[in-house]
């Protein structure tokens, strides 16, 4: 049965051996593939082969590096998802592991949810706590990058011009190419952020420009895109728009979503 742990595991290791198998056999073909190309050059040139060493081309490097990126990417998805699984069963005290020197350790399995530490994010936004509960998400390993209501706890702070815990989250390292997914409708949903955004462009929508600069300084891409109707645009070009709105309001088209 599949809802038992024996078959829950079982799948899991399945598809470990599945992947690791995919990816093993296509090294091996590209491998052979362009030793055997090199072979052939070899024998029909002995004297240029003996002084040129074989070389892959320009696409084939780029290809390595997009994959490289790729295998980065998923490895970050895999560890977001089953460390979502670990955080539903894993029930620990973190202080005393700390005191002894393994937090860190604790800490980079990040099992603390992305819904758990956005609701205690969201109230010490709101001033319903002093923001130990959220501190402690934090130290405790807290999924930052993960999205919860569609947007990530940076996003949130972005949206709710909560410098404080901007700043803590920031600290953390996050990762800002992380794009919103679905948000709640309004009235009574997520103002500034549609789906597809970075932090970036949720900033520059909000025209908080202090936390745009910060952003722009730890690192975060500039030249990012996101969705505006049907139109794709640059994350300058957001801030441009929204700056018109601020100085102009009445010469500038209103964007329901800022």
């Amino acid at each position: 049965m599949e809802d038992t742990v024996e078959g829950y595991v079982e799948r899991l290791k399945s598809l470990q051996a599945s992947v690791a198998s995919t990816f093993k056999y296509q090294i091996d073909l590209v491998e052979m593939t362009l030793r055997a190309e090199g072979a052939a050059d070899s024998s029909a040139g002995a004297a240029a082969a003996a002084a040129d060493v074989p070389r892959v081309r320009p696409e084939d490097l780029a290809a390595l590096e997009g994959l490289e990126k790729t295998i980065k990417d998923f490895s970050r998805k895999m560890k977001g998802q089953l460390g979502e699984v670990m955080s539903r069963h894993v029930r620990i005290d973190v202080g005393s592991l700390h005191e002894m020197g393994v937090g860190d350790v604790v800490r980079a399995f990040r099992p603390v949810s992305a819904k758990t530490t956005q609701q205690r994010l969201s109230e010490f936004i709101r001033g319903e706590s002093s923001g130990d509960d959220f501190r402690l998400c934090l130290k405790a390993g807290a999924y930052v990058n993960s999205l919860f209501e569609g947007q990530t706890a940076l996003m949130r702070t972005v949206r709710a011009n909560h410098r404080e815990a901007f700043e803590m989250i920031l600290n953390d390292h996050p990762d800002f190419e992380v794009r919103a997914g679905q948000v709640p409708p309004l009235p009574n949903g997520v103002r500034g952020v549609a789906a597809g955004d970075t932090v970036v462009i949720v900033a520059c929508r909000l025209r908080r420009w202090d936390m745009v600069w910060s952003l722009v300084a730890e690192g975060a891409d500039p030249n990012t895109v996101g969705s505006d109707g049907n139109l794709w645009k640059k994350a300058l070009v957001f801030a441009c728009e929204a700056a018109e709105r601020q100085l102009d309001p009445e010469s500038a088209t209103f964007d329901r979503r800022s």
